[in-house]
């Protein structure tokens, strides 16, 4: 069909060719389809001789779609119709018709089907089991001829080909068969859309079950034997109940289902009362279709509605609802019946009943007081069987209260009600007692207007009060008994009339005026008020006012004469009589008359001068505010003289706007305002910013600064600027709220006069201020090399720069070595160079230039480079502060830097030669000073220095003399006087300290360092040398009555490996001995030395003690130790670190505990634990290793 169509276009195009006029070839224009669906179409074709004419036709141009001029080579078209067949031609806008070649400029194409959406099913019917028909259905905008494809599937796909326009039937399926369906369309030319979404469904079920139901008032309930759940041909989906008033279900009211097959009833409610419904109740297949029963039943009647209680008493209740219709039958009854118990069972009860219709109220009577009841009314159906409203209860009164047990009390704004209580329950019956009491007034007999009431719960109390009620009012009172539901039983009303108050309070003047006062004050539940003015205190009332408002809070009364003394009262009304009060305060002047003709005269910067016409007065006051209310900072001038007609107020803020008023003044100061008017005072003069600087100024503009003087951002400034002092042409202006302006387009170098003018926020003004001129700046000079480089020496170079005069214009130059933050220095010339003498020796100096205007404010600096000074050779000092800090190994040598800047790096040589053929130190440095180390003890050393620019320029060798190291140090030692010896190191000072009275005289103490050491020899346990030590020699002898501590530093350097400075000690040489003894030491790991105590001088040495294994082998000494002999402490050794040792008498009396160092050593002074000294005699010592094993010894005290 497609090419039949195709070749019917191709000769209605070959013979429209065929009869047109001959004419030039067209354009090819190689059109294409670039995008097509359902409903759009887009077209291109290339892109030469715009504009185009195109059109869009669906019966080949017999008439057009769309057709016009396009700018662009390609057309879109939407909301087409799908499935149809679309042509499509284009031509160039300046060409013929014959542009619409059939060769070429000509397309037709056939948009796509519209996909199936939204699918649906319409039953048919079910023949059997397995012949059940459904039918599809789906919104559709395709056309009659459009083909579709059917995909259905219960477990296997089956396809159905359909044409035309849904619905579309499926026969030949299983019942109660769930099937999945899709479809897509087929357009005309075979194009296949996509599938639409899935659709599940399921054919019709088959069942005929068994059928009852239960009726009830306004429900009913259907009840059917359920189905078995399979085989699927025996079953179904659910149930579904169509419930109806009509036989023929021509209106259904309600449509119940289910998908639960085991469930076996279905109850409806909201149901006309006394009605006939018809249902048709059946099975589901998976799609809720119903195959259906009918049945029916009728409903019971209405239940009464609005029942509610009327009335209750002690003994009766009256009760009352809707009364039902006498048609329709669904809305009516046979009767009523009403019934009353103390049971929510109702099992037994007192009733009363009706078989009218029409009466809508019962009274049930015979009832206890004080007792609960409950009631329900039956509405008879045609059975005359009830139908119970909603239950209700209530309580019946107390007994009441005689009138004769009863009085009343009134007072000014209360009553109280005293009377007799009933006896309480139990033993009393409760229907014979009450819950509480109530008392309760009205101003009227308890028809209308507020009810105030006071209540108790103790039902012994003899006595209630009603509070704040208002005075002298009639009131009527009534008293009530009240139930256990508290609902009150009241005694006969009777009438009470309440006590005349006491005066109102807060009763002030707060305004006055110079005719009128107004007196504010509390309100009372009164009548109304009245205020009154009098000239003798109330002998007679000059003026009044009254008002019948109680809630109203002010009076004024008017009237009054002008600066006149009243006495002023109250009155709160109480039923036509009043209850006076004086006011606060009681006697007062009103005010005088206001000014008038009230005029501004002048207005100043900070000040305002007003006028006014005089009246009679004690004087006037003007005030000036920010604020029209005249809150907050208030400016006022006070005259006294009434004959006064201005003032002037002065403080004022420039540019400010401000509220002026003017009172007049009575006898007791008062003042009486006219009403105020607005201006504002004149803007304050500028004050110039000075100086002026660079960044204010350039070659060709000019900043002007100033300081708005307390004047506000608001103010207007017009600075104006001139070369000419007369500010004659040619004159710039600026005006601005800004507290600067930027002038420009100036001449460079040129002085400008200023002057400014401000304007207030009523531009006004207070006249030109001239500022200070000014100089534009000078053009920047050009840069040029330095020269005359030296080592304090430089020359700057530049050009004039610009068009500044030469010679004529001063140049300011500057050179700094801290990149111009501070120590600049500089040289103002009228030359191109200036040159800078007495500068440091090898140091980087900063050069700059700039040109200085007429006004001498320099231009923009222009850097003229860098330059760096050669070094200059370092120079000695004497002998004595050259060298200082003499040590065993080494010294410090200083030396002037002769103006070197602190980068100069200075080469110095150390050696024994004075030659310097050889060298045994060579350092450098950037100091002034260099201490040597590691040199040879008691050894001359010669010095020599040169300096090193920071470019490597050296300068010659400058020789800083010798010096010698030091071989001992030697102190004679005053027995009375604290010494310390030093013998210094590089490293640290050996250091003996000697205490006041540590030794027995006077004596000569010598220090000598010592490299060569006995062999490591002892008894005392495991030492360890490290060839570091001293010797200490003395004379005369002397004894030692204290320990001498020594203290002797190291390098790790010099420490021989494996050895650990945690167990370092110092130890002792016995020549008699021939052995070292390790002396009560502490290693201070962290600055690298020991310290010892010494009862004698001889050889020392660190030694690295090693703690014994174990107690095998424990060293005593001295032993028997002699305290009183000057020998030292009692030395205990070669144990294990954390030995516990005990000390005993020989009794077993503790005497002494301590513990064992890391260096297995420990010591004792002959003491106790209370640091008292124990007597002669042999101890017991106990030794405890941390592994637990035990050794004793004998020591021995002598003293």
């Amino acid at each position: 069909m497609m090419d039949t169509m195709i070749g019917k276009i191709l000769l209605a195009l070959s013979f429209f060719a065929f009869n047109l006029p001959a004419f030039s070839a067209p354009t090819d224009l190689n059109v294409s389809s670039v995008h097509i669906s359902s409903t759009s179409l887009r077209c291109s074709w290339i892109n030469t001789g715009a504009p185009w004419i195109v059109a869009l036709s669906t019966d080949d141009f017999t008439s057009t779609v769309s057709s016009g001029s396009v700018a662009s080579n390609s057309t879109n078209y939407l909301n087409l119709t799908p499935d149809t067949t679309y042509f499509f031609r284009v031509k160039i806008a300046t060409e013929t018709d014959a542009s619409y070649s059939s060769d070429f400029n000509h397309l037709s194409t056939v948009t796509w089907a519209a996909a199936p959406q939204n699918l649906s099913v319409e039953y048919s019917y079910a023949f059997s089991e397995n012949n059940a028909e459904l039918r599809l259905n789906f919104p559709n905008i395709n056309p009659s001829w459009t083909r579709y494809k059917i995909r259905y599937s219960s477990g296997v796909a089956n396809y159905s080909y359909i044409q035309g326009a849904p619905p579309l039937g499926l026969a030949g399926l299983l019942a109660n068969t769930t099937y999945s369906i899709d479809v897509l369309a087929i357009n005309s030319l075979g194009r296949e859309t996509s599938y639409s979404s899935v659709l599940t469904t399921a054919t019709m079920a088959v069942f005929s079950p068994l059928i009852t139901h239960s009726v009830y008032e306004t429900s009913a309930t259907v009840i059917w034997t359920t189905l078995p759940p399979s085989p699927q041909e025996s079953t179904a989906e659910g149930y579904k109940i169509i419930l109806s008033t009509n036989a023929n279900f021509e209106a259904a009211i309600e449509i119940w289902s289910d998908t639960d097959i085991s469930k076996s009833s279905r109850t409806f409610t909201s149901l006309n009362r006394n009605t006939t419904y018809y249902y048709k109740m059946g099975t589901l297949n998976w799609n809720n279709e119903l195959n259906p029963t009918l049945k029916e039943f009728t409903t019971l009647t209405n239940k009464p509605s609005s029942f509610q209680l009327i009335s209750i008493s002690s003994t009766h209740a009256r009760l009352g609802w809707t009364a039902f219709p006498s048609w329709p039958s669904s809305s009516s009854a046979m009767g009523y019946r009403l019934e009353a118990s103390t049971s929510t069972s109702f099992s037994s009860y007192v009733s009363s009943s009706s078989f009218n219709i029409f009466p809508s109220t019962l009274t049930v009577g015979v009832l206890d007081s004080n007792t609960t009841y409950y009631f329900r009314v039956g509405a008879l159906n045609q059975r005359g069987d009830p139908n119970y409203s909603q239950r209700t209860t209530t309580v019946t009164l107390s007994l009441p209260l005689s009138s004769n047990e009863i009085s009343y009390s009134p007072s000014t704004m209360s009553i109280q009600a005293a009377y007799y209580p009933l006896p309480p329950a139990p033993p009393n019956p409760e229907s014979l007692s009450s819950k509480g009491y109530v008392f309760q007034v009205s101003t009227n007999p308890f028809t209308t207007g507020p009810v105030y009431s006071s209540t108790t719960y103790e039902n012994d109390n003899g006595s209630l009060r009603i509070e704040n009620l208002r005075p002298n009012t009639d009131y009527y009172m009534r008293l009530g008994t009240l139930n256990h539901a508290l609902a009150p039983n009241y005694s006969p009303v009777t009438m009470k009339r309440t006590a005349m108050p006491d005066p109102t309070t807060g009763v002030v003047i707060s305004e006055m005026g110079d005719v009128f006062a107004t007196i504010s004050y509390t309100t009372v539940p009164s009548d109304g008020y009245s205020i009154d003015a009098s000239l003798d205190e109330f002998r007679n009332v000059s003026q009044t006012s009254s008002t019948l408002l109680s809630d109203l809070a002010s009076l004024t009364v008017f009237g009054l004469t002008p600066n006149t003394g009243y006495y002023f009262r109250h009155a709160s009304i109480f039923n036509g009589a009043p209850a006076y009060i004086g006011a606060s305060p009681y006697y007062m002047y009103t005010f005088t008359n206001k000014v008038t003709g009230q005029a501004l005269q002048n207005v100043y910067i900070s000040s305002a001068a007003l006028s006014w016409n005089t009246v009679s007065c004690n004087g006037y006051q003007v005030e000036a505010s920010t604020r029209s209310n005249f809150t907050g900072t208030v400016y006022a001038s006070t005259t006294y003289d009434s004959s006064s007609a201005g003032l002037t107020v002065s403080a004022l803020t420039p540019n400010t706007s401000y509220y002026f008023r003017t009172g007049s003044i009575n006898f007791e100061n008062n003042k009486n305002y006219a009403v105020y008017f607005v201006t504002s005072t004149l803007a304050n003069f500028p004050l110039q910013t000075l100086p002026f600087t660079t960044a204010d100024l350039s070659t060709g503009s000019v900043k002007v600064n100033w300081s708005r003087n307390s004047n506000p951002t608001d103010t207007l400034y017009v600075i104006e600027v001139s070369s000419n002092p007369g500010f004659s042409a040619p004159l710039h202006s600026s005006s601005t709220k800004n507290n600067f302006a930027v002038f420009g387009d100036l001449n460079s170098n040129t002085t400008y006069y200023q002057r400014i003018t401000t304007y207030n926020r009523l531009n006004r003004t207070a006249g030109i201020v001239n500022f200070s001129p000014v100089a534009a700046l000078a053009y920047d000079p050009d840069p040029a090399p330095f020269t005359g480089l030296g080592r304090s020496t430089v020359t700057l170079n530049w050009g004039p720069g610009g068009s500044n005069p030469f010679p004529g214009t001063l140049f300011l130059a500057e050179i700094s070595s801290t990149n111009f933050n501070d120590s600049i220095i500089s040289s103002v010339t009228l030359n191109a160079s200036a040159a800078f003498y007495g500068l440091l020796s090898n140091t980087s100096y900063y050069l700059r230039v700039s040109a200085l205007n007429y006004s001498d404010i320099p231009s923009n600096y222009v850097s003229l480079s860098t330059a760096l000074t050669e070094p200059q050779a370092p120079a000695a000092f004497s002998a004595e502060n050259t060298f200082s800090n003499l040590m065993i190994d080494g010294f410090t040598a200083s030396w002037s830097e002769n103006y070197n800047s602190t980068a100069t790096v200075y080469s110095l040589w150390a050696s024994t030669d004075g030659l310097f053929n050889m060298f045994n130190s060579s350092v450098s440095t950037l100091n002034a000073s260099f201490t040597f180390s590691a040199l040879q003890t008691g050894t001359t050393y010669h010095v020599r220095i040169m300096a090193t620019g920071q470019t490597g320029l050296t300068t010659d060798w400058v020789a800083l003399g010798s010096t010698c190291t030091v071989s001992s140090t030697k102190r004679t030692v005053d027995s009375d006087e604290t010494t310390v010896i030093s013998l210094p190191y590089s490293y640290g000072n050996i250091e003996i300290y000697i205490g006041a009275n540590f030794l027995g005289g006077a004596t000569r103490i010598s220090l000598y360092p010592e490299t060569s050491f006995p062999a490591a020899n002892s008894n005392a346990g495991v030492l360890r040398p490290t060839n570091i030590g001293i010797m200490i020699e003395n004379f005369p002898p002397t004894v030692f009555n204290s320990p001498v501590r020594i203290t002797i530093p190291y390098r790790l350097s010099d420490i021989p490996a494996g050895l650990d400075p945690q167990k370092f000690v110092i130890a002792t040489y016995s020549e008699a001995a021939g052995l070292w003894a390790p002396l009560s030491s502490v290693s201070d790991t962290a600055n690298r030395r020991v310290t010892g105590q010494t009862y004698h001088f001889s050889l020392f040495q660190i030694m690295e003690l090693t703690p014994g294994d174990d107690l095998s082998n424990i060293k005593i000494y001295p032993n028997p130790y002699k305290p009183n002999s000057h020998s030292g402490l009692m030395n205990f050794s070669n144990m294990p670190k954390g030995t516990q040792i005990r000390i005993f008498t020989a009794t077993g009396e503790l005497v002494k505990k301590f513990t064992v160092s890391d260096y297995g050593m420990a010591h004792w002074d002959a003491k106790n634990e209370s640091n008292r000294k124990v007597a002669s005699g042999v101890y017991i010592a106990i030794f405890k290793s941390p592994s637990g094993d035990k050794k004793m010894k004998k020591v021995a005290i002598e003293r």
